[in-house]
């Protein structure tokens, strides 16, 4: 049995709370480059209407007014998500794991770069972390793709109507339902592409990043600086 959140990493009571209520519970977190997890972050949110800034140096801009309560979208429907450099500021979101399963070997940490390059690897270590059998073989299709944010007007109709919701929910369940958005928006232009952003502003969030960067390589026991070197 297994349940995930992304957001189980950000929040400051889970960790603690998940060990309470499952003490032999297994964690697993994947890691993704900061500066790519935020602006595909940026992405999903703005395709999604939790965000209502399209350009993603603008929204890093309004993160001090978010602080305070202000410039928060109408729409949003997770407004803490909209912090986006504290969302990728991993090293103290690992700590917390580290410290609530602490020598219970209950914790393992995926590099979404060793998981894109090497996907049966990755996917047969997390079996033997389960301790599951490894000779299972599945198939591994490409999943979530970068969303369209072409596709704004289909959540802001999803989010602004209940009664949709609860009918299109009781027709097709939980999982046929994500099925059905997951292929409209694949059919939407854009979609599966990824964002780019300008050269200085990727170079000031690795200048950002590189501190928590260096503190989690520490942690992990890995060199993982390439993240924020400059690649030239």
């Amino acid at each position: 049995r297994g349940e995930a959140s992304v957001f189980y990493l950000y929040s400051k009571q889970a960790p603690a709370e998940i060990k309470r209520y499952s003490p032999l519970s297994k964690i697993i977190i994947m890691l993704r480059n900061p500066v790519d997890a935020l602006v595909s972050m940026h992405r999903h949110y703005y395709a999604s209407c939790n965000e209502d800034i399209r350009d993603v140096e603008q929204a890093l801009a309004a993160e001090p007014d978010r602080r305070s309560g202000r410039r928060v979208p109408a729409d949003a429907w997770f407004a803490d998500a909209l912090l986006y450099t504290d969302a990728v500021s991993y090293a103290s979101h690992v700590q917390r794991y580290m410290e609530a399963f602490a020598g219970d070997e209950r914790l393992h940490v995926i590099i979404f770069d060793d998981f894109a390059n090497q996907v049966a690897e990755e996917y047969r270590r997390v079996l033997q972390f389960l301790e599951l059998d490894c000779s299972f073989e599945p198939t591994f299709d490409m999943k979530n793709a970068a969303p369209s944010v072409e596709g704004r007007f289909l959540h802001r109709l999803w989010n602004r109507h209940p009664l949709l919701r609860r009918t299109v929910g009781a027709v097709l369940g939980p999982a046929s339902r994500r099925e059905l958005m997951y292929r409209v928006q694949k059919l939407l232009p854009g979609s599966g592409t990824r964002q780019r952003i300008e050269p200085d502003l990727r170079g000031r969030l690795r200048d950002r990043f590189r501190p928590d960067v260096e503190r989690l390589s520490g942690m992990l026991g890995r060199d993982l600086m390439h993240w924020v070197d400059d690649p030239d």
